[in-house]
């Protein structure tokens, strides 16, 4: 079993902490199906919630990029001789994923708690060692994280995920 952790590091928005550790647990389990059966799944995978200006800096500190992102996905290896799986990070933009969701909102049922959702799956898929470097692998990797929400959604996993006011 992962021990899934969720730190909200933004103050704006109002992610459910339960909800998006459950959501978290739910993609891992799914994320797992895609290891080789010699890798041992994480121990432990964090995600860490926040607002653009933080993850303007992240994204400056891991890629050099300037400008916030919406998911930075890292990976620590296993330790040499611990009989347990790698830790992951997951840097989740929520400012991100309410325009997002906003936008998509007009024009399909998607909303802010979907496009957080997709953040979450993005960053996990990533963790699998899923690489969105062409065209065809973002819509191997995109296909799959909209099964993986669509699922989330069914199960009623995105009720109550994200709190966000409608804009005045």
């Amino acid at each position: 079993m992962t021990l899934a952790k969720i730190e909200n590091r933004q103050k704006r928005y109002h992610p459910n902490p339960e909800h998006c550790r459950a959501l978290l647990e739910t993609f891992l389990r799914r994320a797992r199906r895609l290891l080789p059966a010699e890798v041992t799944p994480w121990s432990d995978v964090t995600v860490l919630l926040m607002g653009h200006r933080a993850m303007a800096g992240a994204h400056r500190a891991v890629f050099g990029k300037h400008g916030p992102t919406d998911v930075i996905s890292m990976m620590y290896a296993q330790m040499p001789g611990m009989d347990v799986g790698s830790s992951g990070e997951l840097l989740v933009n929520v400012e991100r994923a309410v325009e997002e969701g906003r936008k998509r909102a007009k024009k399909t049922a998607w909303s802010p708690s979907h496009e957080l959702a997709l953040y979450i799956a993005h960053g996990v898929d990533h963790l699998t060692g899923a690489d969105d470097a062409t065209p065809a692998d973002r819509r191997r990797m995109r296909a799959r994280e909209i099964r993986w929400v669509r699922a989330a959604e069914r199960s009623g996993l995105l009720r109550g995920l994200l709190r966000v006011r409608t804009p005045a």
